[in-house]
């Protein structure tokens, strides 16, 4: 008679709560550790956005058959 006794199946919003929960809880603790770190760190200067100057090569080109 066991097939008359009903199965109580459990909420599926435990599950989901509990993973998004400790997605949030990485990201946030991921937040925090990362700023601590950075903030015992001496700053360093950036380098620079702009490129040197390339010298303009000298002399003839390659000679080619597809060069028109």
């Amino acid at each position: 008679m066991a097939a008359d006794i009903p199965v109580r199946r459990r909420p599926r919003w435990r599950t989901v709560l509990l993973v998004v929960g400790a997605a949030v809880l990485g990201l946030v603790a991921g937040t925090c550790v990362g700023y601590l770190v950075q903030a015992d760190r001496e700053p360093t200067p950036l380098p620079s956005l702009s490129q040197a100057t390339v010298a303009q090569a000298e002399g003839e080109g390659p000679e080619g058959a597809d060069r028109r």
